[in-house]
């Protein structure tokens, strides 16, 4: 295999990078800047291309002679919609074009998200139209059927639920905040969700590349259904605490989300809590179907316990948690 993956230096990205490597893959890195070259691993070739130029990414000779690329570059949080879309939408479409006019015969593999489909009811999966409710979302979709309409021999679309484990920062939060004495929850306790461990994702998105059958419909990577109530319990378990469990007020929340813009452009970076990640915290639910995924052969293998078990042993080796 000689794959490219975009988005490698992400929590998703490198430990799908490390996987392949470990199969023996030659793997390329595709990069925004030289600066971030920093890793030297072994089989790992890095170029710096414009995700979001055809011509750039043709003239780099990132895409020649490929068999897979595993599209996962994006961005996940930001104020403005147009950021979102031209960040995932945009950057899909360009690699597609790319890919077509170099490469056509490779197999892409893209990661999106449950939120490109939309909300569930509480502890069902979401069996209706796509319907985002908030941009990040809606970006993803708008990727999603950029990448669709390009032509492309083999395209698989992966939606994975909430990802966790090592390296991850996005639930860092949630991990620090249940080994206290009270857990404060942005949403409510007893919101279900679909919560994959990265370890999990990153097999399912090998499977289907080695498969030889082509989703034509986005692939649902649930892994297991939980609640914050019941993660927070299991991370606390580590401590040997019992937490008390509090919702934050939405009014409260509310007013954080909108005076949260000024305070990341004086800090430079976007933070968690923006109006569009709060919209995905107040859905009813998250679940996911991954039912077509297991038929084609692939089941999770981490189990709640064991993941965060993994995860909070990494933050703690990493001293990002105490």
């Amino acid at each position: 295999m000689i794959a490219v993956v975009t988005g490698g230096s992400g929590f998703i990205g490198s430990h799908l990078i490390d996987a392949l490597l470990e199969t023996g893959a030659v793997v390329r890195q595709v990069l925004h800047t030289p600066a971030a070259a920093a890793d030297v691993r072994s089989r790992l070739t890095q170029l710096t291309a414009r995700l979001d130029n055809p011509s750039a990414l043709r003239a780099s000779g990132v895409l020649d002679g490929v068999t897979h690329v595993f599209h996962l570059a994006g961005r996940t949080r930001a104020h403005r919609a147009q950021e979102l879309f031209r960040a995932n939408e945009a950057t899909s479409a360009a690699l597609a074009r790319a890919l077509a006019a170099t490469t056509p015969q490779a197999r892409l593999i893209a990661v999106s998200s449950l939120a490109a489909r939309g909300p569930s009811a509480p502890a069902q999966p979401h069996h209706g139209a796509d319907a985002p409710i908030e941009s990040y979302g809606a970006s993803k979709l708008a990727a999603e059927r950029a990448l669709f309409a390009a032509g492309l021999g083999s395209i698989t679309i992966v939606r994975p639920g909430a990802v966790y484990g090592p390296r991850d920062r996005d639930l860092l939060a949630a991990f620090r905040t249940a080994r206290a004495s009270t857990a404060w929850h942005p949403a409510s306790p007893d919101q279900p969700f679909a919560l994959i461990h990265v370890a999990d994702l990153v097999r399912a998105l090998i499977h289907v590349a080695s498969v030889s059958a082509t989703a034509t419909v986005p692939l649902e990577v649930a892994g297991a259904t939980t609640t914050w109530r019941a993660l927070y319990e299991e991370i606390a378990l580590g401590a040997g605490r019992r937490p008390r469990h509090r919702q934050i007020p939405v009014r409260v929340l509310k007013a954080a989300a909108s005076l949260a813009p000024a305070f990341d452009r004086l800090r430079g970076r976007t933070s968690l809590l923006t109006a569009q990640k709060l919209a995905l915290a107040l859905a009813p639910g998250w679940t996911g179907d991954d039912a077509p995924l297991r038929a084609l052969g692939w089941a999770p293998c981490i189990s709640l316990t064991d993941g965060v078990r993994d995860t909070l042993a990494w933050y703690r080796a990493a001293g990002w948690c105490e």
